[in-house]
Order: C-alpha cells, then sequence, then structure tokens
C-alpha cells in the first residue's frame, strides 16, 4: 500500500516466496507492490537494519524568533503569505 513502511517480516516473507515465484506474484502474495520487490530483490538488507536519515542539515533561520515574533504575526493575520513572513525583517 502506499505511505506504509515494509516491515522485517514482509521482506523475509518475500524473499522467501520470491525463491519458488516470480517477483510480482511473491510480492502480490506479501502484499507490497511490484516496484517494492524489485528494490527488495536490489538490496535484501532487512529494514530494520538500514541506517536511520540523518538529521537536519543547517540550522532553523527562524529558530531564534519564531515564538516571540513570527507566531504571534500568523495568529493575528492567518492569511499572511510565507513571503511576507520572509520580508517582515525579523532577521
Amino acid at each position: 500500500m502506499p505511505g506504509l513502511h515494509v516491515t522485517d517480516q514482509q521482506t523475509r516473507l518475500f524473499m522467501t516466496l520470491r525463491q519458488t515465484h516470480s517477483t510480482p506474484v511473491a510480492a502480490a502474495k506479501t502484499g507490497i507492490s511490484q516496484a517494492t520487490g524489485y528494490r527488495l530483490q536490489a538490496d535484501p538488507s532487512l529494514p530494520s537494519q538500514k541506517k536511520a536519515p540523518r538529521g537536519q542539515r543547517r540550522p532553523d533561520p527562524l529558530a531564534d524568533i519564531f515564538n516571540t515574533k513570527v507566531a504571534p504575526l500568523l495568529r493575528s493575520s492567518p492569511g499572511i503569505r510565507p513571503v511576507a513572513v520572509q520580508n517582515c525583517g525579523f532577521r
């Protein structure tokens, strides 16, 4: 299903079924898409063993002023555009 992560159990089941069935059939029996089946074939490591994505790569430019200046501005005028918040001269 779109949006759901593949579990370790699904990966193991897919790899077991893949020994006797084609990739589309094994993927269907596992409950994943064909594309995910081909992706699992290319990288057979379990999802729990893959490294987590990196965190935030650069500092948040509004972190210092968000609660004191930006949040009240957003509350006072909810229809404001993001460009207006950036051009308010808070930095």
